[in-house]
C-alpha cells in the first residue's frame, strides 16, 4: 500500500461516531448527507452521484468552487460510457483509487491528480457513487475510511429494504413470524416485529401501527426530496412547492394509502405532517392538507 492510500486523518473515535450516525439514518437522503459530510473531513473535495434510470446524476458536492458545484447538480452521465462503465464491475470491490487517467467526471472543477470512487450498492445493484478528489499531496486524504462508511450505508439501506418487505408480508397476511425468525441473526437489532403490527379492527389505532406508518411516510417523503432536490428548494423559495411536486405527491399518497389505508384519516394526517416536515421545512402553507384530499 502506497503512502497516499494510507488513512491518517480520521481517528477511530470519529469513524465510530459516523458509523453510528449512518446506522441511525432515517432515509437514503440522510445517509448520503452523512457520507458527504464525512467525506469533507477526509478529502479536499467530494461529491455524491445517484444512479437513476441508466444515468449518473449529480446530487451534491462539497469543497468545489461555487460555479463547479452548481454545474455538478445538473450533471447527467450515461452509465455505459467512460469511467462509469466500471460501476458494473466487481460487486465486492468497495474502493478504487486513481492517479491521472482514467479521469474523474468533469463539471468545471480543477483537474485532480488523484481521485477515488466508492460505490454504494443495495442487493448488488449500484445506487450511488461517492467520489473524492485532490491535487498532488493535498490533505486530508482518507478514502479508505470513507469506503468503510459507504459499506455501512449500504448495509443500513439493505435493512430498510428488508424492513419494508416485512411490512408487506404483514399487510398481506403473510407468515411474518417465519420471515422474522429467518432474519433475526442479522436484523433483530433493527427490526422489532411488535412495532409493525396492524391495528385490531374496531379499536383505536395502535401506537406501533402509527410508528410503522410514520416510518413509511418518511421514506416516501425522503425519496421525493432525494430525487427532486432542486424543485424542493425552488418551491420553498417561490411558494409553489405544490405545483412543482404535484405528480410526485399524488404517487406518494397512493403508495402510502395502499399500505396503510386502514389507518383512515389519522394516517392521512400523519402522512401530511411528514410531507410538511421533510419537503416544506415545517411550513404547512406550502403544502396545505387539502392537497391530499
Amino acid at each position: 500500500m502506497t503512502k497516499s492510500m494510507i488513512d491518517t486523518t480520521m481517528s477511530p473515535e470519529d469513524l465510530e461516531s459516523r458509523v453510528r450516525e449512518i446506522a441511525s439514518a432515517e432515509s437514503a437522503s440522510d445517509a448520503f448527507k452523512i457520507l458527504l459530510d464525512s467525506a469533507r473531513v477526509a478529502a479536499p473535495r467530494a461529491a455524491v452521484l445517484l444512479v437513476r434510470q441508466g444515468q449518473l446524476r449529480g446530487w451534491a458536492a462539497v469543497g468545489y468552487p461555487s460555479q463547479a458545484a452548481r454545474t455538478f447538480r445538473d450533471l447527467s452521465i450515461a452509465i455505459d460510457t467512460d469511467w462509469t462503465a466500471r460501476l458494473a464491475g466487481v460487486p465486492g470491490e468497495s474502493l478504487r483509487v486513481h492517479r491521472g487517467n482514467p479521469t474523474s467526471p468533469e463539471f468545471g472543477q480543477p483537474r485532480a491528480s488523484e481521485w477515488a470512487e466508492s460505490v454504494l450498492r443495495v442487493k448488488g445493484r449500484p445506487i450511488a457513487v461517492l467520489i473524492m478528489e485532490r491535487e498532488r499531496a493535498e490533505e486530508p486524504w482518507s478514502p479508505h475510511s470513507i469506503a468503510l462508511l459507504v459499506q455501512v450505508a449500504s448495509m443500513r439501506l439493505e435493512l430498510d429494504l428488508a424492513s419494508r418487505k416485512l411490512e408487506q408480508f404483514e399487510s398481506a397476511g403473510g407468515p411474518l413470524h417465519a420471515v422474522s425468525a429467518q432474519m433475526a441473526p442479522t436484523a433483530s437489532a433493527e427490526i422489532d416485529s411488535t412495532k409493525i403490527s396492524a391495528p385490531v379492527a374496531g379499536t383505536e389505532v395502535a401506537r406501533p401501527a402509527l410508528d410503522s406508518a410514520k416510518r413509511y411516510a418518511r421514506l416516501i417523503a425522503s425519496d421525493i426530496r432525494l430525487y427532486n432536490e432542486e424543485a424542493v428548494q425552488l418551491g420553498r423559495r417561490d411558494g409553489d412547492l405544490l405545483v412543482r411536486l404535484g405528480d410526485q405527491l399524488t404517487r406518494g399518497k397512493d403508495a402510502f394509502l395502499k399500505r396503510h389505508r386502514d389507518l383512515g384519516p389519522a394516517g392521512v394526517g400523519l402522512f401530511h405532517e411528514v410531507l410538511v416536515e421533510v419537503l416544506a421545512g415545517g411550513n404547512a402553507t406550502l403544502l396545505p392538507r387539502r392537497a391530499l384530499d
